[in-house]
């Protein structure tokens, strides 16, 4: 009986395990506004034209001291400071979180 219950335990807790292991490795979701990026900067943001900069593989901090200079004005773009106006802090986080992950 005790050896049985001791095996039933062991079974839940890797069990436990591999579900949190499997959870951890996920990466998170893509942020459905980054479809909005892809206008000019291309498909996850990996530009074909050289006139449009890429976002795909950017430091992830550039990528959000950036947007934050379009937004407050000191940095001066044809579009970009309209468009990061639209946008939260969270938002340029999460945009900065993804953009820096794909490769």
């Amino acid at each position: 009986m005790k050896r049985s219950m001791l095996i039933n335990t062991s079974m839940a807790l890797a069990a436990l395990c591999s579900v949190g292991q499997a959870m951890a490795a996920s990466p998170a979701p893509t942020p459905y506004f980054v479809a909005n990026c892809a206008n000019c900067h291309g498909t996850d943001g990996k530009s074909v034209t050289p006139i449009m900069p890429k976002l795909a593989g950017q430091d992830r901090e550039f990528i959000l001291e950036t947007l934050r200079a379009y937004k407050a004005g000191t940095r001066s773009g044809t579009i970009m400071p309209q468009l990061s106006k639209g946008y939260t802090d969270e938002e340029f986080v999460q945009l900065a979180d993804y953009f820096s992950t794909v490769k």
